[in-house]
């Protein structure tokens, strides 16, 4: 996804407001060794679950990663059910498909099998 994101943020404007898509006052560490020792909180559980992992809150590169690689994955349906995480996978979805130039394309892509 690294690479691809190189693309879709020089060819799509879906990810331009990435981080209104975060729960009020988060900050990512955007530091790998701050993010090993992260309290995490509520952000990972429950209804207010807002990213899939610690390592996600490091970097918005790391979060965007992590959703488009758990979104290709079988059985992660309850992930994507949170609000937040339905409203990133949303928007990074939009960002390929405007990016890569499939807005036309009526099927589901698999990376799209968890959107409502």
């Amino acid at each position: 996804f690294h690479a691809m994101e190189t693309h879709i943020l020089g060819n799509s404007r879906a990810l331009d407001r990435w981080m209104e898509l975060n729960p009020a006052g988060f900050a990512y560490d955007e530091d790998y060794d701050a993010n090993r020792v992260r309290n995490s909180g509520i952000y990972l559980l429950g209804e207010k679950q807002a990213f899939s992992s610690r390592f996600s809150m490091s970097y918005p590169r790391e979060d965007r990663a992590e959703i488009f690689a758990r979104a290709m994955m079988p059985g992660n349906g309850a992930l994507f059910e949170k609000d937040a995480m339905q409203k990133k996978l949303a928007a990074l979805c939009a960002g390929i498909r405007e990016a890569y130039q499939l807005e036309g394309y009526e099927g589901v892509l698999l990376w799209e099998q968890y959107l409502d």
